[in-house]
Parts: C-alpha cells; sequence; structure tokens
C-alpha cells in the first residue's frame, strides 16, 4: 500500500486518516473485541441458551469489558429462514477505542421479579427505590404485579416474568409465607428454577419470621446474616446493605455469562 507515492510506514499526508499509532491498536482493539464477544456468546450456548440469549450473553461480555458502543454488534433476523445472522456495522472514520466504562443498555439488563406479600408492599417499595441506580446504570430492570397492564391477565403476567427473570428476590414475612399464592406458585416456580440454574433466587428478609426449614432455608440470605429489615434501627442501612449484595450478584451473573 501507498501513500503519494511513498511506502506506508507511518507517514501521513493531508489526504490520509490512517497513521502508524492508529493501526495498532484498531487491530488489537478488534481481536479484543471479537474475543469477548465470542467467550460470552459461545458459552451461552453451550449451556444450551438460545441464540438470541446467547447474544445477549455476548454483549454484556464486551460491554462489562469497557469497549466502545460504536462497536456493539448487532442481531438480525432474516424472514422466512432458520438462521440467524450477525452484522457489525462501523462508523466511517472509527475512532481509536477508550478503555471507558459503560453500563449494560437496559435491553440487556438482568431483570429482578419481587415476590412479596401484598402487606409488604410499602416495605417493597422502600427496596426498589434503594435499587434505582442500578437501574439508572442500566445493570438491572424491577418487576412486579403492580406493573401489570390493565386488560392484561395477571396469573399469564406474573408467569411470564417469573420464568425469565434472571434474579428472584422472596420478600420474607409472616404475611408472605401464610399466602397461598406466594408459597404454591412463585415460591415452588422460583426453586425449580434455581434448581435449574436457570435464576439466582435471594431470600429477602423483611420480618422476624421462622423461614429457614422452608424450601428457600437453605440459601443465603439478605440483608446480611438474615437479620430482618424490621429490625435494623434504620431501615434505610438494611436496604442500602441488600442494593451493595445485590450489585455484587448481578456482577457474579455477568461475569459467568
Amino acid at each position: 500500500m501507498r501513500c503519494q507515492g511513498q511506502p506506508l510506514r507511518g507517514i501521513a499526508c493531508q489526504n490520509c486518516f490512517i497513521q502508524r499509532s492508529y493501526l495498532p491498536a484498531m487491530f488489537l482493539s478488534l481481536l479484543f473485541f471479537f474475543q469477548s464477544f465470542a467467550v460470552g456468546f459461545y458459552d451461552a450456548l453451550g449451556a444450551g441458551r438460545s441464540v438470541e440469549v446467547a447474544y445477549k450473553f455476548g454483549v454484556n461480555a464486551i460491554q462489562m469489558e469497557g469497549i466502545s458502543e460504536e462497536m456493539t454488534p448487532i442481531i438480525k433476523k432474516k424472514y422466512n429462514l432458520t438462521s440467524t445472522v450477525f452484522n457489525q456495522s462501523f462508523s466511517q472514520n472509527l475512532p481509536p477505542v477508550k478503555n471507558q466504562f459503560m453500563s449494560v443498555p437496559p435491553t440487556q439488563a438482568i431483570e429482578v421479579f419481587f415476590s412479596y406479600a401484598q402487606e409488604d408492599e410499602k416495605l417493597r417499595d422502600k427496596l426498589e427505590e434503594h435499587l434505582s441506580l442500578l437501574k439508572r446504570e442500566g445493570v438491572i430492570t424491577g418487576w412486579h404485579n403492580r406493573k401489570i397492564e390493565a386488560g392484561k391477565e395477571w396469573e399469564n403476567e406474573i408467569d411470564a416474568h417469573l420464568n425469565t427473570a434472571g434474579i428472584i428476590l422472596l420478600l420474607i414475612s409472616s404475611a408472605f409465607i401464610a399466602s397461598d399464592y406466594c408459597w404454591d406458585v412463585e415460591v415452588k416456580r422460583a426453586m425449580e428454577r434455581n434448581e435449574a440454574d436457570e435464576a439466582r433466587v435471594i431470600p429477602v428478609i423483611i420480618d422476624s419470621v421462622e423461614w429457614r426449614s422452608a424450601p428457600f432455608g437453605r440459601l443465603l440470605p439478605l440483608p446480611k446474616g438474615g437479620k430482618a429489615v424490621k429490625k435494623w434501627g434504620n431501615r434505610n442501612e438494611a436496604f442500602s446493605s441488600v442494593a451493595q449484595d445485590l450489585r455484587k450478584v448481578v456482577k457474579e451473573l455477568t461475569a459467568n455469562s
């Protein structure tokens, strides 16, 4: 390759945007990008995930490494075909990749399902409030039955989110354990998915109640030590502790994806 008659040896001219320092950086960035995406993508496929889910794992992998947003791949489906193809698009003048923190886009965030008794709704609201920073960073999304839209069948909506959420929080109290729906439907399905490594189930102890002999009793609870939220002198400190540990869980799940 020549640039205005001279061999390309890092000598830039006015009409050439390729510079000596740019080529190695671009090559290494592309190599690192494809390697990070491939690890997340094929690990998920190997675990039996669908192509769409594996794609999300691949994107999460490169974004956790701080790779520039312009390099995020997009997935495209060809209609009437069974194959799925990927298209990596680049801007006309690709800038050098910078090592900067990038939050996971909302579409890639881990969904958190709140399983709770109606009597504990105010405490659920307070917990969700303390998870706001994780939501703003695009790390998680939250879902509970109050988000069901008018006209939709509530059981179908709950089942749909209960079967797809990456993290399921069980807000444990005497009212929760006494609720037939929480116990017979939500706890049962949550533990099934936990056993199958499809979701991470975390008991959040809201009030003092005997829970250690329950199906979820062998799971490590939050806040740390299983101290009920209502037993804390400052409930904000309790919920803040839950939020901090939940961030660690999300980071672990993303790293292992």
